[in-house]
């Protein structure tokens, strides 16, 4: 077996015994509101009834009236994929787990394979451990999100975009379908396209018409740039068309998502998540030329959480000082790396070496600095905007990694050159060694998640009362309706944002229970104050609902008679 083969086998099997022992430490139950909404749509699918959620909002509503509610908000490929693993092992949370494990793995397998195009074997294998041990990684990696799925969609088309072997017509396909999974994963992904087609004409352009080994190739010219941009953007168009012709269908806009209206969240009118809790739809154009104050502080505070996160390894995944060196690495002049690949085996394995002895012009990395910087540059701007939240940064985590990693081999190399030292030796011990304190530095805990901390654990009874209660023809508002999607299989909505709004949520939709959880006093910080005095005083009726349970916890169970 060839040594890159052996090396790929490594980072698997590493990859696989790290995610199985975190998992069997960590992992009771899912933790997370949106995790259990995704795995809810999942199971609706699983079960033939299409991408329909369970867990509902007065916004939602407010958009498209009646159940079954047709998914207006989430992406759908995680929850397809969800249901392909819910069908082989049973609408679990340990089916959802294991679903967001898989991508963790495979993830780990295209960081090595994408380090290896850009700066080879030694590059590739300590990047692909860095990434393995990150505690915040592991962490997503139970966590039935889609953090391990998106941070495998946007290193897989890079990696097809800069990947020797994809150089060509079907690579360019390749990359575009991939480009296109990864929009049906993040709908954010959308802003990416137009860096990734001025990507691959840059890469395509300096490829000068030549293939790998610096034969003209026949048919390629002026034209080939331009052909490689158009076949990425036709791939990625066929593999989104299903779902905009969907959401024609369905809502009569191919790009339709509730998340269109959220550049009024976080606002004094619409504080943190109210506007889902409101069974209206705002004009976000006259509401942003109306208050444009609102918008800039949201922007100030949006600024300021990015700022003071910016080397927090929850954040980026990393040790602030891997981070550090993936920002000096975009000073850095890698041409540097041709001669370092020349001189040591060690650094680039022998295909990376074979390149450069063919003459080949186009070094690994070249290009995806400023792609990735675009990226994130325009994905900041857009989420200021929209809503900031940092866990959609991750994805750029491999290329903290990547480019880390590259930065400290090429310091070592800059060092060799100047020390009375073998190089080879000298770079692989001190990078073993450093590698080594990034990993160590930025370990997660091993210690399982309270059973006690977990949503279920306390409501399990209530949850099963109101279950027990109602059927799926039924919808429940609740404060802890991701709870009732998913564990009871109901039809759940979030609570409107007053009481007094509960006829008009029965507009809407069947109503016939609220549910309040014991949670109520902390877990909904944005629903009115009225909601916390009905869950103190429990009223025998309300708005012809009436008191049908109580719990020991103080959770209570209103039915409409």
């Amino acid at each position: 077996m060839k040594k890159g083969s052996l090396l790929i086998l490594a980072v698997l099997i590493i990859a696989a015994a790290a995610w199985y022992s975190y998992y069997t430490a960590a992992f009771n139950f899912l933790f997370l509101n949106d995790a259990m909404d995704y795995a809810s749509i999942g199971r609706n699918v699983s079960r033939g009834d299409g991408f329909v959620s369970s867990y509902i909002t007065p916004l939602g509503l407010a958009n498209r009236e009646g159940l079954p509610h047709s998914d207006l908000w989430r992406a759908p490929l995680w929850p397809a994929i969800l249901s392909v693993f819910i069908k082989l092992i049973g609408p679990t949370d340990q089916a959802v787990a294991i679903a967001t494990g898989f991508f963790f793995i495979a993830g780990s397998l295209m960081v090595f394979l994408l380090a290896k195009e850009m700066f080879g074997r030694l590059v590739a294998f300590a990047s692909s451990l860095i990434f393995i041990f990150s505690g915040q990684n592991l962490y997503n990696s139970v966590s039935g999100m889609t953090e391990t799925l998106s941070v495998f969609l946007m290193t897989l088309t890079v990696y097809l975009l800069v990947a020797s072997r994809a150089r060509n017509k079907w690579g360019d396909l390749l990359a575009g379908a991939a480009l296109g999974l990864f929009y049906l994963a993040r709908y954010n992904a959308l802003l990416f396209v137009p860096f990734f087609a001025g990507f691959i004409w840059y890469r395509r352009r300096e490829e000068g018409g030549r293939s790998i080994f610096g034969q003209p190739e026949p048919g390629r010219g002026r034209l080939k740039p331009f052909l490689a941009a158009a076949r990425l953007l036709a791939a990625f168009l066929i593999v989104i068309s299903p779902w905009l012709v969907r959401n024609y269908l369905v809502m009569g806009d191919p790009l339709f998502s509730l998340q269109k209206y959220e550049p009024v969240m976080f606002t004094s009118e619409y504080p943190e998540y109210s506007l889902y809790m409101i069974p209206e739809t705002p004009n976000v154009a006259e509401f942003l030329k109306a208050h444009p104050e609102e918008l800039g502080n949201k922007v100030s505070e949006g600024w300021n959480t990015f700022v003071k996160g910016l080397f927090d390894p929850q954040t980026t995944g990393v040790s602030p000082y891997l981070f550090g060196l993936f920002l000096a690495a975009l000073v850095l002049p890698f041409n540097y790396w041709k001669r370092i690949t020349r001189d040591s085996r060690l650094i680039h394995g022998s295909e990376l070496g074979e390149r450069w002895q063919a003459g080949h012009s186009i070094i690994g990395q070249k290009g995806i600095r400023p792609l990735v910087l675009a990226c994130f540059i325009i994905q900041l701007a857009a989420l200021l905007v929209v809503h900031f939240i940092y866990r959609l940064f991750f994805i750029f985590m491999p290329f903290y990694i990547i480019y880390g990693v590259a930065a400290l081999v090429w310091f070592l190399n800059v060092a060799a050159d100047r020390l009375p030292v073998r190089k080879n030796g000298f770079v692989g011990l001190f990078t073993v060694l450093v590698v080594g304190l990034f990993i160590a530095s930025n370990l997660p805990s091993w210690d399982p998640l309270k059973k006690e901390e977990m949503p279920i654990t306390g409501l399990r009874e209530s949850v099963k009362g109101v279950t027990d209660m109602s059927t799926r023809e039924e919808l429940i508002i609740s404060n802890d309706g991701h709870l009732v999607a998913w564990y009871g299989d109901r039809y759940a909505a979030k609570l409107p944002y007053r009481v007094d709004m509960i006829p008009e949520m029965e507009k809407l939709a069947p109503l016939k229970f609220i549910y309040l959880s014991s949670r109520i006093s902390w877990n909904i910080p944005e629903a009115h104050e009225s909601w916390g005095k009905l869950f103190w005083s429990k009223p025998k009726e309300i708005y012809g609902f009436s008191l049908a349970r109580v719990f020991p916890d103080g959770s209570v169970i209103y039915r409409k008679d």
